[in-house]
């Protein structure tokens, strides 16, 4: 089945934001900002520990190449 560069984009997209979900930790944040009439938010870490955490984990993402097998992108 061929798909289209719109839907193989989409695709990818998912997959990143369901993974960098995976690799957020709620109970190690809170996230201010969030009703509907504000367009920004801010994340504040309950510790500087949390917040490098967070961040190897995130460039461990970013640098993470994928297998075109895996996604179809």
């Amino acid at each position: 089945m061929t798909t289209s560069t719109a839907k193989n984009e989409v695709i990818g997209l998912c997959i990143a934001i369901e993974a960098i979900g995976d690799i957020l930790n709620h109970a190690l944040m809170e996230i201010c900002g969030k009703e509907e009439h504000l367009k920004d938010v801010t994340v504040l870490f309950h510790s500087r520990i949390h917040q490098q955490l967070f961040l190897i984990r995130l460039l461990d993402f970013a640098k993470e190449t994928g297998d075109f097998g895996l996604t179809g992108v």
